[in-house]
């Protein structure tokens, strides 16, 4: 019960926690650095999909982070499954965002951007239930940079990745 109350807490209040994500994961996570010209301001889009989580069995934590600067400093920067997300410099998805209808979720920015963090953290907390599958693709100016594809989430198993572009 309490475990259900931190859980949706935490959904609720993703997007204030962008900034002080980016900061710790810097510190704590594995970061890759991945070669991108950073004097160029470019496109950006990311396509993260989770599948096979079952309700009754699985304990996901899933916290992922979008964030990058663009020239003009503006506070409205992506566009989520083809919806502009107003006033969100960076957007954040948990494990309620995946355990609806919605499994895919295609994150485009709507200017160009430099300086490009993308934080995926998937998790399984309980063991022996099967794996779930996360699949990953960034592409910055038109062009496949990460590709991780159906990869198994279990308590052995986690993907912790800060991944940055173009920094």
């Amino acid at each position: 019960m309490m475990k259900t109350f931190f859980r949706k807490q935490f959904n609720d209040k993703l997007t204030f926690l962008l900034a002080a994500a980016t900061i710790l994961c810097a510190a704590s996570c594995r970061k890759h650095d991945v070669t991108v010209d950073s004097t160029k301001y470019q496109s950006v889009k990311f396509t993260i999909t989770i599948t096979g989580i079952d309700k009754t069995k699985n304990d996901p934590f899933i916290y992922i982070v979008f964030d990058g600067a663009d020239a003009k400093g503006s506070d409205t920067r992506w566009k989520v499954n083809g919806v502009t997300k107003k006033n969100e410099p960076g957007v954040g998805l948990g494990e309620l965002d995946f355990l609806g209808d919605t499994h895919t979720y295609v994150l485009e920015s709507l200017v160009p951007m430099t300086g490009i963090e993308a934080l995926v953290t998937c998790e399984e907390d309980n063991e022996g239930v099967p794996p779930y599958k996360m699949s990953f693709k960034a592409e910055i100016g038109g062009k496949v940079i990460t590709d991780d594809q159906n990869v198994s989430i279990s308590v052995d198993h986690p993907y912790d990745h800060d991944y940055a572009y173009g920094n």
